[in-house]
């Protein structure tokens, strides 16, 4: 896997987030841009301006990222999309987005907890944790006094 080393000639950095179908009509436009070093592109922003609502991997959707990509590389920026899990980070990686917004601090502490908890039975419908077990039950307990 390739990784990205910080850029000692960048003393800032200036991203251009774009997600709106009209957006993609225009991307030789923005990207030509003076100053725009990243274009970023929600992938579930695209989807859903493209009536496609939580379907990132529909071919429209596709067709778009890669458009922002092929856009990126002829002026010399870089492409950046999110990426929430290792398949995700390395297919994007692959595809040759290089500016990723991957999961939060408090997304990677869930899931280790959920991983440990999980394990020791404590995670789960019935777990501990779980919608029906003892904390579950005081979470919806606490819910209807409330």
């Amino acid at each position: 896997m390739r990784v990205l080393h910080a850029l000692p000639r960048l003393a800032s950095l200036a991203a251009c987030r774009g997600a709106a179908p009209g957006a993609a009509a225009r991307i030789d436009e923005i990207t030509a841009t003076p100053g725009i070093d990243v274009l970023f592109v929600g992938s579930s922003d695209l989807a859903f301006s493209l009536g496609l609502r939580g379907d990132m991997g529909h071919p429209r959707v596709e067709e778009a990222m890669a458009r922002v990509l092929a856009a990126a590389r002829e002026h010399g920026k870089f492409a950046g999309r999110p990426a929430a899990s290792a398949d995700d980070i390395r297919r994007a990686i692959d595809q040759g987005f290089l500016f990723l917004q991957a999961p939060t601090e408090l997304d990677l502490m869930a899931a280790g907890a959920r991983g440990l908890l999980g394990a020791m039975g404590l995670f789960g419908a019935t777990g501990l944790f779980g919608a029906t077990g003892l904390l579950g039950a005081i979470g919806l307990f606490g819910a209807m006094v409330r």
